[in-house]
């Protein structure tokens, strides 16, 4: 999610995509009649660009924002700026209408499209606090709030031109019942939502008081509103070391690293002679007239898409589900699944979760060695490897080697533990070491304040994606904690099997915990497409979002309760998608 240029922090964007017809503030008294937002239904393999409404040129778009654009754009343009070549158009994602911008012409590889001075994007080291020791976020939404009512009253402010291109209302998880939250049923998903509410109405509070009474009767409203903006718009400017919401850019919708027709850079454009640099959207190929101009958000999995920025791609290969919350967790987890009948003790569990953390360490700094992708500043990521293949690398490396190091796996003694780690985690890096590691980026943390700081905490997750590639800190722990079996005996099995089968048990557990199954949710999506196609009533939304409220899908039973919008079911069938992808790697 993000830009990919070396002046943008790719990892970090938090910019919300996918906005539907006619929601600007101007227009927002007169809603399209085509379905809104819920998910975009990219299809693995499919042409990335999306289809214009009407015909092979420029769909024609409500009049008011069409000026809204025109207006931002002069607004840019005065400032050295400038939206080139480029309008508003209705298009069909996966069969529901999202607003984008869409080429008036074709466009040769290298044209700047957007030209945004930096004096002109709305930043978080520029506006004031909202209250003594607020964070970054919150601060910019106070501020957005404080524009846009001085845009309302014509009181003439100087950001009129962007809030006008704003959505009117937002529809995520600060607007949900706790129902609607249940409904999300990944756990991970729904602590994390809840977290953020927590968060916002603590941060609200803490405004309204500071604001001693000046504020409307509609203040939390606003209040949700800004801070959706600010969380769905706001990228992270790396050269600069701020966070800034970007007008026009934040236009673009996600195409995904395959289907983006450009990225960002930050320099000055060709009229521009000795000012302010800008940030500037350039097209990296041929972009035909009357196609969308789409931006990646970077290769990443659904759950800050979803949760931040209101949709989730239905088919997302970069699609991961977490295992463990921890380290602890894991070892723990293990020691019970290879311990007798007679249980597990406390020794046990004790020695496992020191090997695990000794061998998770020494994993994670033996793949950052051999990461080719840096970390970038301000985010949180967990190092991947694909984890059937270095099973079978480690399975070839046992067969061949003596059982001296698989004994050293058996000492269930605290005082061995540092020892046993150590050899799994070296086993598995011997094994793993012609393989490419790669980078997941960590889900969940665009609203905390410690995001885009120089130095981001280290995840303490572990995750398998559904192309079989896992955290290597998981495979090296399950690796140490099965090595400490009850009994102080070596297991029968080679170790790269006894991994294997911890992480399937693993995998199938989870699917197991689900209150509904892949097919109930399916049959539950069907039943909401179904009705939307037969012109029922979708429930209200603002902003095409994914909350929902009201309208249940059709299915019956478990897959068919009301109150659940097709985005969440969506979602939460993409996680149970993946984990059986994961089985399938595992086989």
């Amino acid at each position: 999610m993000g830009a990919t240029a070396p002046t943008c922090s790719g990892a970090s964007c938090s910019r919300r995509t996918a906005i539907p017809v006619a929601h600007s503030f101007r227009a927002a008294h007169h809603p399209p009649q085509s379905a809104q937002l819920r998910i975009w239904q990219q299809k693995s393999g499919t042409s990335s660009r999306a289809t214009c409404l009407h015909g092979a040129g420029i769909s024609t778009h409500a009049v008011s924002e069409q000026d809204d654009l025109a207006h931002m754009a002069d607004w840019l343009r005065q400032r050295g700026g400038g939206v080139d070549r480029v309008t508003l158009g209705d298009f069909d994602m996966g069969g529901f209408t999202v607003r984008g911008l869409v080429a008036t012409e074709t466009l040769p590889q290298g044209s700047a499209l957007i030209t945004v001075p930096l004096a002109c994007t709305l930043r978080d080291d520029n506006v004031p606090e909202a209250y003594p020791g607020a964070p970054w976020n919150v601060n910019m939404a106070a501020f957005l709030m404080e524009q846009r009512a001085a845009y309302e009253a014509d009181a003439g402010s100087e950001w009129s031109p962007y809030i006008a291109s704003l959505p009117a209302g937002v529809d995520g998880p600060l607007t949900l019942t706790e129902t609607e939250v249940d409904a999300i049923q990944y756990p991970q998903a729904v602590r994390a939502v809840r977290a953020y509410r927590a968060f916002a109405r603590d941060a609200y509070e803490q405004w309204e008081s500071h604001q001693q009474g000046q504020q409307g009767g509609d203040s939390w409203d606003r209040f949700v509103w800004a801070l959706h903006m600010v969380q769905s718009r706001t990228i992270r400017l790396a050269v600069l070391g701020c966070r800034a919401m970007i007008p026009a850019v934040d236009m673009l919708n996600h195409g995904g690293p395959s289907g983006a027709v450009g990225s960002l850079a930050l320099g000055s454009a060709s009229w521009q002679s000795g000012g302010e640099r800008s940030v500037m959207f350039i097209t990296n190929r041929v972009v035909e007239a009357g196609e969308q101009v789409l931006w990646s958000y970077g290769a990443r999995c659904n759950d800050d898409f979803f949760v931040y920025h209101g949709f989730g791609l239905a088919d997302n290969q970069d699609e991961d589900v977490v295992l463990f919350d921890t380290v602890q967790e894991c070892a723990e987890w293990a020691a019970h699944a290879l311990a007798p009948s007679s249980g597990c003790g406390v020794h046990t569990l004790a020695a496992a979760g020191a090997a695990a953390a000794t061998a998770a360490a020494a994993a994670w700094v033996g793949a950052t060695a051999r990461c080719a992708a840096p970390q970038v500043p301000g985010t949180s990521s967990s190092l991947m490897v694909p984890a059937r293949t270095a099973l079978d690398a480690l399975a070839a490396s046992e067969s061949a080697a003596t059982s001296a190091t698989a004994a050293t796996f058996t000492t269930p003694t605290t005082a061995g533990c540092g020892e046993q780690g150590a050899a799994a985690a070296a086993a598995l890096a011997r094994a793993a070491n012609p393989l490419t590691v790669t980078r997941r980026l960590a889900s969940f943390r665009l609203h905390q304040s410690e995001w885009g700081l120089t130095a981001a905490p280290q995840v303490p997750e572990l995750v398998m994606r559904r192309d079989g590639c896992a955290d290597v800190r998981l495979l090296a722990a399950l690796a140490a904690a099965a090595g400490v079996s009850a009994s102080g005996a070596p297991h029968d099995r080679p170790l790269s099997r006894t991994v294997s089968l911890l992480l399937t048990a693993r995998v199938l557990s989870l699917l197991e915990d689900y209150p509904t199954t892949e097919a109930e949710d399916a049959t539950q999506m069907q039943g909401l497409r179904t009705q939307a196609a037969g012109g029922a009533a979708r429930p209200p939304s603002h902003e095409g979002g994914w909350g929902g409220s009201g309208e249940g899908g059709g299915g019956g039973g478990a897959g068919g309760g009301g109150g659940v919008s097709e985005g969440t079911v969506a979602y939460r069938l993409g996680k149970k998608t993946a984990l059986a992808a994961c089985l399938l790697t595992l086989e």
